[in-house]
């Protein structure tokens, strides 16, 4: 076992102190009661278009996004007009598409820096990353997907579909299964509706396959995804809870010609200690 990692949890005490401070201080941000309040059409939509540019990196065009949104061009026009002079969509003039603007890079910087939830999330993921030198993200349920929340590379980076903002079939990723293991299978059930989609050959077939899977997760054991989202690539991944709730899902990903016996161990074993760091600052 690697020696820097021989005290599993100890190579993660350095972060307790200083996040747990900053943790405390801003703890107020996330107790304010949920409204019902019916949602804001304008509102709803505005951030409905910041989510699907995210999640493009070659942007979309006004066509696209109406498509999309099941909106008449002529209800979201005056909106990117707006959102692109604004800054906070940028419109490129050959194509026309639009892509995430100046204004939005600076909100995304403003939340990496003072969310004191992403700093702990991330920072934990460094330490990943460092103790077993393969790649390490972190994720959220998002519907019946996991949407990726940050993602730190290691120093071998590994052609990856899963980027910052982008979502994946739940039940096609570690992360996923992860997130999963939070619901029963009858709610499973309901989210992952059949016929799923494949990704690849791997990809779990059946209902019952994935049942199975997600009963050892809650028993305790690593998620898996071996190959079923990307051909030749492994993850394994935990869920993060929070009191009874499975917020995050934490995973390393590595090809899969890397994954000897030596490195699952080490890579198993650093991510339980980063999970338990982060339960424990997180109760």
């Amino acid at each position: 076992m690697n020696g820097c990692f021989s005290t599993a949890n100890g190579y993660f005490r350095g972060l307790t102190t200083q996040s747990e401070n900053y943790l405390n201080a801003h703890s107020k941000r996330g107790n304010m009661a949920p409204s019902h309040a019916p949602a804001h059409r304008t509102t709803q939509r505005i951030l409905e278009i910041l989510t699907l540019i995210a999640a493009e990196k070659d942007g979309l065009s006004l066509t696209d996004l109406c498509r999309a949104m099941d909106a008449p061009k002529g209800s979201l026009y005056p909106i990117l007009k707006t959102m692109s002079d604004q800054r906070f969509l940028s419109q490129d003039p050959t194509s026309g598409r639009y892509h995430m603007g100046a204004m939005t890079a600076l909100c995304g910087r403003a939340f990496e820096q003072n969310d004191g939830t992403f700093k702990l999330l991330n920072e934990c993921a460094r330490q990943v990353v460092d103790a077993c030198g393969e790649t390490c993200q972190v994720g959220f349920r998002d519907g019946s997907y996991v949407r990726y929340l940050l993602r730190v590379d290691s120093p071998q980076p590994v052609r990856l579909a899963s980027v910052p903002g982008v979502t994946l079939p739940l039940h096609t990723t570690a992360i996923g299964k992860a997130l999963l293991s939070a619901l029963p299978n009858q709610e499973v059930d309901q989210l992952v509706k059949i016929p799923w989609e494949r990704l690849t050959s791997h990809t779990l077939a059946t209902p019952e396959l994935l049942h199975l899977e997600l009963d050892q997760v809650r028993a305790g054991d690593f998620a898996y995804d071996r190959g079923e989202t990307s051909e030749g690539v492994t993850c394994i991944a935990l869920p993060v809870h929070k009191g009874d709730q499975i917020p995050w899902g934490i995973g390393v990903t590595t090809p899969a010609f890397r994954l000897d016996q030596h490195k699952e161990a080490l890579i198993k074993e650093v991510l339980a200690a980063s999970r338990a760091t982060l339960e424990s600052l997180l109760a």
